[in-house]
């Protein structure tokens, strides 16, 4: 009974640390004015935005959704959801101090990145629920999910005040936009730091392994069937753990930029 109720305060504890992070990796105020923020602060053509810049989120997060996977597999969930903080990391510093296509280009396979390694993120849910536990599972993943899209929305409500409210005009070419929108990027890469720090600091050690991912099920088997690998820094047999479906290009609407990106 002692051992059922630490493991019940274990996956309490991991779930909150699990939502905090998630809500401010994704509490970005400027993402609802990506496609703004290009084409008026970056001063990067609509035509370089279709052609060169959002294919990248696309197939990049196509072509990493397995890598991912594979690589929780062989150094463990919490090695692959930092990466995915610090692909945020690389994010927010190329929209803040680069301009150039290629760069803005190489912006959104960081974030293509980063979206890929957020499965890990749900998957790792699993590791931190006591075995049998299909229905807290089912609760904590809830959880952790709605926490990831509550804070999208939050911040994205926030934007969309903080730019009506400046009176700034945020549609000017130039340092009308910079003036109005920078400070929202800013603001999402302070979400983003304190989410790499509170995952770096809190994020808890698996209660159970996570289950392979479905890179590792495809890939040949060597030695035993259904094998683990070796220790991963999970401190588990053979960390691992996400399914490998990466998420596509995410909420870069905003003006005249059509097909969505991600990022912001």
């Amino acid at each position: 009974m002692r051992g059922i109720i630490e493991a019940r305060r274990r996956l309490g504890h991991g779930v909150i640390v699990l939502a905090a992070v998630a809500a401010l990796a994704q509490a970005k105020p400027s993402e609802p004015f990506l496609t703004l923020y290009l084409l008026r602060a970056k001063s990067i053509a609509a035509s370089d935005l279709e052609r060169f810049v959002w294919p990248c989120a696309t197939w990049g997060a196509f072509a990493l959704a397995l890598p991912v996977g594979l690589l929780a597999d062989a150094a463990g969930s919490r090695v692959v959801i930092l990466c995915g903080m610090l692909c945020r990391q690389a994010t927010r510093t190329l929209l803040l101090f680069a301009q150039s296509v290629p760069a803005m280009a190489g912006m959104q396979l960081t974030y293509a990145a980063s979206a890929a390694a957020d499965t890990v993120l749900f998957a790792y849910v699993f590791a931190l629920t006591p075995k049998p536990g299909p229905a807290a599972f089912a609760r904590a993943a809830g959880v952790v999910r709605a926490a990831y899209h509550a804070g999208n929305v939050a911040a994205s409500l926030v934007g969309e005040w903080w730019v009506e409210g400046s009176g700034l005009d945020a549609s000017a070419a130039g340092g009308g936009a910079e003036a109005a929108l920078r400070p929202l990027f800013l603001a999402s890469w302070a979400t983003a730091t304190a989410a790499l720090l509170l995952a770096a600091a809190a994020l808890p050690p698996p209660l159970r392994p996570p289950p392979l991912s479905v890179a590792s099920l495809l890939l040949p088997r060597r030695g035993q069937a259904g094998g683990r690998g070796s220790g991963g820094s999970d401190g588990s047999d053979g960390s691992g753990g996400s399914g490998g479906g990466g998420s596509g290009g995410g909420g870069g609407g905003g003006f005249g930029g059509g097909a969505g990106g991600g990022g912001g």
